[in-house]
């Protein structure tokens, strides 16, 4: 395998786990999943790759439910 190569794998290793926080100009910072989430970085990646909802979205959900406007698991209340 070519360096070229190696690099096109690891990119798309990292892209199909949701790995990459930012790209540009052949530099690719990939985070791990731990580092994610103590960086508070973890739903905007998930968002990101297409795996999740936007964290605007993921919040306002959050402060539903502690405020009984949504029970957990998105009915509405009684």
């Amino acid at each position: 395998m070519t360096p070229e190569e190696a690099y096109d794998h690891v990119c798309a290793v990292a892209r199909e786990h949701a790995l990459i926080l930012n790209a540009y100009g052949g530099v690719v910072t990939i985070l791990h999943p731990d580092t994610q989430r103590q960086e508070s970085l973890y739903e905007h990646i998930q968002w990101v790759h297409g795996l999740g909802k936007h964290p605007d979205t993921l919040e306002r959900e959050r402060a539903e439910v502690s405020n009984g406007q949504i029970k957990a698991g998105g009915a509405l209340p009684d």
